[in-house]
């Protein structure tokens, strides 16, 4: 028995030694490394990407074959959505460029715009090339394997506090510019706070357990305020704490200059209203704020894009176009990419009436 267990040992020494050998070889031909896979994480970088398709082929075998072809691939996790993705890119030029050379090379993949969140390293580490990113796969883990900083402000340090969605504002290192920060945020109606972590003072706002409120609440300080990127994140804070903002919030409601009745618009609106057409379009904004939302829509229509406001559940989006094929939505939204400073467009799909969709 105990030559036996020595045999499969030495076996299995044997198997790894040739697997590491064969990772090596391929690295240094230039060949991405395999099982690369990353869940959206909205605290990491967001770039620019590529999204390959093809019919008849499950996600895991297409990323193994670009992957086998030499092109950067990996699995992206999205909304329980698993989509294989190619390229990390921070400019939007470049992953154009990456998207011809895929298309160039693999004429039975669909390929399409994209953006993702992914961990600084791993751009990093794809700029720097082939063998760099290989390397770097080696020594650090998946996005999805690390575990979530607990944040905490320094007037929590012995409190455990629960994880809740919050709105992420800002990062300095300024104390002074955060405590100021939260002072305008308040005035306005918003909740602020201060989280410390590493010596970087983040400027964090609300505190929900939904995290489908805490998205209209990102949005509605992006209609109502000057913070042009605000995010959501998860953040630790104290019990009483999620209890006080919730029973304001229930109580409140959304702050800002938010309408209470919809008044008749001035250009192109449409409500939700499932049963009609639904089609692809590329939203370029959204929020709580109607005549904000209006703004965006003329703006954009004199840009060159004829844009319309579409609302549901009393959210405001900016959207242009209206298209039966999403290839056209995703050329529309290549153009935009291309040519404004649109950078977080993306394409979505809306009930829309049939006179309009293309």
């Amino acid at each position: 028995m105990k030559r036996n267990w020595t045999g499969r040992l030495l076996a299995a020494a044997l198997a790894l030694a040739l697997s590491l050998s064969l990772a090596v070889s391929a690295a240094a031909e230039g060949v991405w490394p395999a099982g690369q896979s990353y869940e959206q994480d909205t605290a990491q970088e967001k770039v620019y990407a590529v999204r390959a398709e093809s019919d008849g082929e499950d996600a895991e075998a297409l990323r193994d074959r670009l992957l086998e072809a030499g092109f950067d691939a990996y699995l992206y996790r999205s909304s329980g959505r698993v989509s294989v993705l190619c390229g990390k890119f921070r400019d939007a030029e470049d992953a154009l460029a990456y998207k011809t050379e895929l298309a160039d090379a693999l004429e039975d993949v669909n390929l399409y715009a994209a953006r993702a969140w992914l961990p600084a390293e791993a751009v990093d580490a794809f700029e720097a090339g082939p063998q760099e990113e290989a390397t770097a796969a080696q020594e650090t883990p998946a996005a999805s394997a690390q575990p979530k900083v607990t944040r905490k402000t320094s007037s929590w340090q012995d409190t455990e506090g629960q994880s809740v969605y919050t709105v992420a504002l800002s990062a300095s290192q300024d104390r002074s510019y955060a405590d100021r920060l939260v002072t305008r945020m308040q005035a306005k109606g918003f909740d602020a706070f201060v989280v410390e972590e590493n010596g970087l003072y983040q400027v964090m706002s609300g505190k929900f357990r939904d995290i489908c409120n805490a998205l209209l609440y990102r949005d509605c300080i992006w209609s109502n305020t000057d913070r042009k990127d605000p995010y959501v994140t998860t953040v630790a804070v104290p019990e009483d704490e999620i209890l006080a903002f919730t029973e304001s919030y229930e109580k409140n409601g959304l702050p800002g200059a938010i309408r209470d009745g919809l008044e008749e618009p001035t250009g192109p609106f449409y409500r939700e209203r499932n049963g009609e057409t639904l089609a692809f379009t590329v939203q370029l904004a959204g929020g709580t704020s109607f005549g904000g939302a209006e703004r965006t829509r003329d703006a954009m229509t004199a840009a060159g894009y004829p844009s319309f406001v579409y609302e549901s559940s009393r959210v405001y989006m900016i959207m242009t176009g209206a298209f039966a094929n999403e290839a056209d939505a995703e050329a529309l939204l290549e153009d935009i990419w291309m040519n404004t400073g649109r950078s977080d467009a993306y394409v979505t799909r809306a009930w829309l009436p049939a006179s309009i969709v293309k």
